[in-house]
């Protein structure tokens, strides 16, 4: 289980669409199992900002010098941050 995507006081799980719909850097929600109110981490937002952007312009960068057209190298430098997306969690709110 991904611990950073759960409710840091009970552990419940947070559903993905919280995460893929109802997420922005100012939202906030309660947990439903012990109330808490819970918001998305600003710095682990952050870090996959940081990362994806930095994959995402190297493979942009090497498929532009192979020769690819921008048409081309625009889908591929989004895909390049799906897999930073599971860097995102939750915290409790102050």
């Amino acid at each position: 289980m991904l611990e950073h995507r759960c409710c840091p006081r009970c552990r419940r799980p947070v559903s993905w669409g919280q995460f893929a719909f109802k997420s922005t850097i100012w939202s906030a929600w309660e947990c439903p199992g012990c109330g808490t109110t819970l918001r998305l981490s600003k710095r682990r937002r952050v870090l996959a900002a940081v990362c994806g952007a930095a994959v995402g312009c190297a493979i942009g960068f090497a498929a532009l010098g192979a020769g690819l057209s921008i048409w081309w190298v625009i889908p591929i430098m989004m895909t390049a941050q799906i897999p930073f997306w599971w860097l995102d969690g939750v915290v409790a709110s102050a």
